[in-house]
């Protein structure tokens, strides 16, 4: 009986995921959504398979993907990793999960973002229209408290509360000879929920999550939304088909997104692994502008009696006619 409702709990969960997107297809959204950062993708793993990681997220690096991926049998792991975004924006993460065995899996996460130093300026009737005010450092972080738990043999549960500040400096209120110095900060909760389900056909995975569930905010003289994102997607080891019990595997992930400043898009990755240590990944997104490739490798290496308990990954975005390539590195250890 508990797993019959459980199931009717995850179809409803469904409908409403689903609904909404249809209800909105072929709207033009653009600029609705402040504090971009919070949709940079983290994580080495999850970029090289095309960001198509929502059924595949695991480990402590699932609190920014998929909170429900955190259950795993590993008492403790942690996470973290470097970007280096366009236009020399350096963007950083890390992740520690315990597992306390029948209550659940609780995590703890951090995210920043490093713009570096840029110049300030306001305007100003004096040639050339402005003055400079000095130079500034932009700060972008964001702190998560994660849960999850398995609910039935099938599905698992997670959600990742968390704060995301932003600090732009000063800004300038009012005209260019009566104005207002103000703080440019803004602090605002958001929840991220999520849900995995194992459909008992081979090892294939539905996964789903809500993410930056928030309210709009007061920022300076604008209301501000936080960029409010459904993911749905599907995940198997295609290779289980031919070679159940074969030495490798070969995941396909598909990810539908729905963002609140874009229209839909589509996800298509890939994961080869060889013994369980070494991994080829690649992956292509659709209905982006430049960022549409991706690849990646990552090395697990096996310490006896211990398992994989080292990871190390790396993911490559070439990122088109930008013409600078996106570097991610990731390490983790779970005990």
């Amino acid at each position: 009986m508990k797993r019959k409702t459980m199931n009717r709990l995850f179809l409803i969960f469904t409908l409403l995921l689903v609904i909404p997107i249809h209800a909105q297809v072929g709207i033009e959204k653009t600029g609705q959504a402040g504090m971009p950062f919070l949709s940079i993708p983290t994580g080495a793993r999850a970029s090289a398979m095309g960001n198509a990681f929502v059924a595949v997220a695991e480990n402590s690096e699932a609190m920014f993907w998929n909170p429900a991926g955190i259950v795993t049998e590993s008492k403790i792991d942690f996470s973290s990793g470097y970007t280096r975004w366009i236009a020399d924006i350096t963007h950083y993460h890390a992740g520690l999960t315990y597992n306390a065995s029948n209550i659940g899996v609780f995590g703890v996460n951090l995210l920043w973002v490093d713009y570096g130093n840029l110049q300030g300026a306001r305007r100003s009737e004096a040639d050339p229209g402005y003055v400079l005010t000095g130079t500034f450092s932009p700060l972008a972080l964001v702190g998560g408290l994660a849960y999850g738990r398995q609910l039935t043999d099938r599905i698992r549960f997670g959600a990742n509360l968390k704060l995301a500040y932003q600090d732009l400096g000063e800004a300038y209120i009012g005209d260019i000879n009566d104005f207002e110095v103000v703080d440019n900060t803004l602090a605002i909760p958001a929840l991220d929920i999520g849900v995995i389900y194992f459909t008992g056909f081979k090892d294939l995975k539905v996964g789903m999550t809500v993410e930056n569930v928030s309210y709009e905010k007061k920022y300076v003289e604008e209301d501000l939304s936080l960029p409010f994102n459904i993911r749905m997607g599907i995940a198997m080891d295609i290779l289980t088909i031919l070679a159940p019990e074969g030495s490798s595997s070969l995941i396909l992930s598909i990810d539908a997104t729905h963002p609140r400043d874009y229209k839909e898009r589509l996800h298509i990755g890939m994961e080869y692994s060889l013994l369980d240590i070494l991994f080829l990944r690649g992956g292509y997104k659709l209905n982006y502008d430049e960022d549409q490739l991706s690849c990646g490798i990552g090395i697990s290496p096996s310490i006896p009696g211990q398992g994989n308990i080292l990871r190390f990954d790396y993911a490559f975005n070439p990122f088109g006619n930008l013409g600078s390539p996106v570097h991610r590195i990731s390490i983790g250890t779970s005990f």
